[in-house]
């Protein structure tokens, strides 16, 4: 005999009180009503991220249309095709890309391409979960098997690390230049700025889809919100200040680049600070100074520069139009700076 499911329990009247009110409130009501299929194609993920899955998207359904003559795209993903379908689109990308680094492209590159596409798979294949297995095994087999067919790379290039000797060599080099030399101070000190704290060039500089306006993640339909202000490191966030060996400044990055799910269990909500203390020694290193410098030039103090070195307060003070500006601006074609847009991360070749 079956158990008798026991009655739950009565909510809260204040819970109660609220859905009335929901209830009363029409625009919701009315949404209430409807199947809840707006955010069916809302991606919250990285810009990145988000543009590569567009752009498999894309080149899944431009390869359906010439190969297959298939001009609906629900028809594209249909389930009985689809595995054949998406193992003959990744062999297709094979032969029709070139590699950044080789003639053709790695295989890696494949199995990002599949990624970014098993997202729109998952969305518009009715019951894909039940031939996921089915997918995952075929799909990955194929991708080997075209690796090794195709004869296309698996090897593994290191990254350069920026280093003091990099860093020294761009140095002198400025030092010869005559034009566009306010640019290259800014990006100078934007790489010792990446060499001292490990930071992605991104928490500092203006990455793609994190400027102002630029939509909050990724959808197909339906408005999303838009960024109030872009993503960069502001003045606002340098506080500079007198010590008995010089003046010092405390740097917040307010966005750090990364992965940046807040609704993820591991995600720390906070400010990654750092306090440049003058060292009085290897000062092309010496972010107190190149920040203070830079500062200077760019018009953030209100007194001049005897008053700075020489002044009793321990804070220094800031002018307050200057203050709302980022610190690395771009620049037009004849290297000056423009205060009022951000330095796209792109520009910043680190």
């Amino acid at each position: 005999m079956a158990p008798t499911l026991p009655p739950p329990e009565r909510a809260s009247k204040k819970i109660k009180q609220a859905f009335l009110d929901l209830k009363a409130d029409d625009d919701f009501n009315a949404r209430a009503q409807q199947p809840s299929t707006e955010s069916m194609f809302y991606d919250h993920s990285a810009p990145g991220t988000v543009n590569r899955r567009l752009r498999a998207r894309a080149n899944f359904h431009q390869f359906c249309e010439v190969l297959f003559d298939e001009h609906v795209e629900k028809d594209m993903y249909a389930r009985d095709t689809l595995i054949d379908r998406v193992c003959h689109f990744l062999e297709g990308m094979a032969k029709a890309s070139n590699g950044m680094l080789q003639e053709k492209i790695q295989m890696r590159t494949l199995v990002s391409i599949r990624q970014s596409l098993q997202w729109w798979i998952k969305v518009l294949t009715p019951g894909f979960s039940e031939i996921a297995d089915e997918f995952d095994a075929r799909v990955s087999r194929h991708i080997h098997y075209i690796a090794v067919k195709q004869q296309l790379s698996t090897e593994h290039r290191d990254k350069n690390n920026l280093g003091e000797l990099e860093l020294e060599m761009f140095l002198d080099q400025i030092k010869l230049e005559h034009r566009r030399v306010a640019n290259l101070k800014q990006h100078y000190v934007a790489w010792v700025l990446a060499f001292m704290t490990g930071s992605r060039p991104g928490s500092f500089t203006v990455s793609s889809r994190y400027r102002k306006g630029a939509p909050m993640g990724g959808a197909a339909a339906g408005a999303v919100p838009t960024r109030s202000e872009s993503h960069t490191l502001r003045w606002s966030d340098i506080d500079f200040f007198r010590m008995p060996q010089g003046i010092a400044c405390n740097l917040k990055f307010r966005f750090t680049k990364g992965h940046q799910d807040v609704h993820a269990k591991e995600y720390v909500l906070g400010k990654r600070e750092w306090l440049f203390i003058p060292k009085n020694k290897d000062t092309y290193l010496d972010l107190s100074v190149l920040m203070f410098l830079l500062a200077y030039e760019r018009g953030l103090f209100q007194d001049p520069i005897h008053v700075l070195l020489g002044g009793e307060n321990r804070k220094i003070g800031k002018d307050p139009d200057v203050n709302k500006q980022a610190v690395f601006v771009s620049a037009n074609t004849e290297g000056k700076n423009s205060c009022d847009r951000g330095y796209d991360h792109g520009r910043l070749t680190l």
